[in-house]
């Protein structure tokens, strides 16, 4: 079947990828600028399984660093002891914490 925007497989409704077989575009990775205005620093250390951890700034200050409550751009596979990201601190009712992660 041929569309106005190119051509479209016609495909029974109950129809799903098998997974695995999905577009090349979906499986890129985020990049993320280093070259940005964000402060730098390295994971001092990071739970995966509670999303929490501590960024050592380049003062070697620790701040405190939560998945639920921040926001995290890039790929969080790579975020681990000792990654390389950037961040923003605020601070809030519970002390200076990274409101927004980077993860180079």
């Amino acid at each position: 079947m041929a569309h106005a925007m190119g051509n479209v497989e016609e495909r029974p409704a109950n129809w799903l990828p098998i997974p695995g077989d999905e577009p090349e575009v979906s499986r890129r990775r985020a990049v993320v600028d280093e070259n940005d205005l964000f402060s730098k620093g390295e994971m001092a250390s990071y739970h995966k399984r509670q999303g929490e951890g501590f960024v050592k700034t380049a003062h070697d200050k620790l701040l405190p660093f939560s998945a639920v409550q921040g926001t995290v751009i890039g790929d969080m596979e790579n975020l681990e002891k000792g990654a390389r990201v950037g961040y923003d601190a605020s601070m809030t009712r519970h002390g200076m914490r990274v409101t927004i992660l980077k993860v180079y």
